[in-house]
């Protein structure tokens, strides 16, 4: 019989979630704002004094398009001339990169598109149910308005390993560089469920080469040709 269909390959489109769109705000809501991205933003409430502080989270979920594992986190947000504030991410209750410091003093007091400004923070470990939070300290008239999150997967498909043992169909593995599994290791690769199996942390063609001839003889694959084929940059 033919041998089954690869894994499928994660998405790599980015996920946007809106700041309006959080589960929930404490000392944050929400405003029309015509220069954010939907129409809307969320600023810290009035009423607050130098130094207070607002928390706006969401929870993560795969079932909503999240791909779990390693993503690219950007955050889009209104840097006012009006004050100092603080933009500070924050997963399952801990910093993630550094405060966001809202100094700029060009543009204008209030917000609009001459101060929309974007961070990215690079490779961030995502799993299935995170709570992302953003939380934004008072400073003058800065009011910490968020525009939006955005996740987007690191790595998604790479490549494609055809195992092609003498007188049978080909095997064939997707290669994975997602960075949110076990490296691919000799131990690892015999922990294989062959013919059909994903393989995370993929660093270079190299990398999979020596792996594989090291397993060799442990997987009684020693008369197996491993044929790689090279996809976005592997």
């Amino acid at each position: 019989p033919p041998p089954p269909p690869p894994p499928p390959a994660p998405s790599a489109d980015p996920v946007r979630i809106q700041a309006e769109d959080f589960d929930s705000f404490d000392n944050f809501r929400l405003e029309s704002q015509a220069a954010a991205d939907e129409g809307q933003s969320i600023r810290l409430e009035g009423g607050l004094v130098d130094g207070d502080t607002g928390t706006a989270s969401v929870t993560l979920n795969t079932s909503d398009g999240i791909t779990a594992g390693n993503n690219t986190l950007s955050i889009q947000f209104f840097d006012e001339s009006d004050g100092e504030g603080e933009l500070q991410l924050l997963l399952n209750g801990n910093p993630i990169g550094a405060a966001i410091v809202l100094d700029e003093d060009g543009g204008s007091a209030g917000a609009s598109g001459n101060n929309l400004r974007t961070v990215t923070l690079e490779s961030v470990a995502i799993a299935d149910g995170d709570v992302l939070s953003v939380v934004g300290t008072r400073d003058g008239g800065e009011a910490a308005r968020v525009d939006y999150v955005e996740l987007t997967p690191v790595g998604a498909t790479v490549g494609t390993m055809n195992f092609l043992p003498p007188g049978d169909d080909s095997f064939n593995a997707n290669l994975f560089a997602t960075g949110s599994l076990a490296p691919l290791t000799p131990t690892n690769l015999m922990a294989l469920d062959l013919p059909t199996a994903s393989f995370a942390g993929i660093a270079n063609q190299a990398e999979v080469v020596e792996a594989f001839s090291t397993a060799e003889d442990a997987l009684d694959l020693t008369d197996v040709t491993p044929s790689i084929i090279v996809e976005d940059g592997l």
